[in-house]
């Protein structure tokens, strides 16, 4: 086997003008060249870090002081940190995180206190007939002769919604519309003094107190903000379009539909899309906050507890009272809002 030739990287591997571009350009190219370094004087170096290694294993506190502030620092951080970190969230930790004593929870906003709200309306044992007593109401709201045509359909309705629980009485607040065929038109509503709380009847439902002055409002074309502004009188689009605008709040979509008035088909239409929900129950004949007979039907919902009270004229299948109970923590049901339909006509007179 034969020697190698030596080999000069340099002038064999690259160009000659690459090579002497390198050259020119190297930053390091004014300092000296370093010292021989002899191959006795390597092994002298390795040898030396060798043995300090060894010593700093056998005996960790012979190391320079510099070795250990990187590991002092870091602990250190760490506790100021955690003593910061909880400091600043004390507040919002637990009882049994900070050592306080656990505070009442403050009452939800949407549940009024004590007294301070409607009582609940007395509703006869469910029945099995639901869906076929709701499908023979929308048989007659069909029947029914459509309203005479005029230039407005006028709505007032009673709303009650359940306020802060500071709130010292129940406040209703009175509603008025005079809506034309494209959604323009007037609204007028008006604050109604306190009524009486735990009480079934609602005051207010027959005339308006004189000293209560109410705010109108004008809608031009399209203003009348509704959900559903153009109802189907078929029972499956209809369907999808409260689908669409309240998700599977199907009751409070069905009850919001009487803002418009509702002609007998679109009555019919509704009702049968009531008669679809689950969960539904038939309670008979009872009184509403008017003081109004009507057939009262439930929907609960098994997830929530959250129960819809609708009151449907027995002769027209038009909705006199939509209502929503709650469930409490210690599992009472209360009022937590309700809209009373105290007139639904056609007339040519506006505010």
């Amino acid at each position: 086997m034969t020697d190698r030739p030596d080999f000069d990287f340099d002038s064999q591997l690259l160009d000659p003008q690459l090579l002497e571009f390198a050259r020119r350009f190297d930053p390091a190219r004014h300092l000296p060249d370093a010292p021989p370094v002899s191959a006795e004087q390597i092994r002298r170096n390795a040898e030396r870090r060798e043995a300090h290694e060894r010593e700093w294993r056998a005996n960790p506190l012979s190391r320079p002081l510099h070795h250990f502030w990187l590991p002092a620092v870091c602990v250190a951080g760490i506790l100021v940190l955690t003593v910061v970190g909880v400091a600043v969230l004390r507040p919002y930790l637990g009882p049994g995180l900070t050592g306080s004593p656990p505070t009442s929870p403050s009452p939800s906003p949407s549940r009024p206190a004590g007294p301070a709200r409607p009582a609940l309306l007395d509703l006869p044992a469910p029945n099995g007939a639901a869906k076929q007593m709701l499908e023979d109401l929308a048989d007659v709201a069909a029947k029914q002769t459509p309203r005479t045509p005029a230039m407005f359909i006028y709505v007032r309705r009673q709303v009650w919604v359940a306020g802060p629980a500071t709130e010292p009485a129940v406040v209703a607040t009175d509603v008025q519309t005079w809506l034309r065929g494209d959604l323009s038109g007037y609204e007028q509503k008006t604050t109604l003094p306190p009524q009486p709380a735990g009480v079934h009847t609602a005051q207010w439902t027959q005339q308006l107190p004189a000293e209560n002055r109410p705010t109108l409002q004008t809608h031009a074309p399209g203003g009348y903000a509704h959900p559903i502004p153009s109802p189907s009188l078929q029972a499956g689009l209809l369907a999808a379009q409260i689908g669409k605008a309240y998700g599977y709040h199907v009751a409070a979509g069905v009850a919001d539909l009487f803002q418009l008035g509702l002609e007998p088909a679109q009555r019919e239409a509704a009702l049968q899309v009531f008669a679809a929900v689950t969960n539904l129950a038939h309670h008979g004949r009872v009184k509403d906050r008017a003081s109004r007979t009507g057939i009262a039907f439930t929907s609960t919902d098994p997830g929530t507890g959250v129960r819809e009270v609708l009151i449907f004229h027995p002769d027209t299948g038009e909705l006199l009272d939509y209502e929503k109970w709650v469930s409490g923590p210690d599992g009472e049901i209360f009022v937590d809002a309700y809209t009373l339909y105290l007139d639904i006509r056609t007339t040519n007179s506006r505010p």
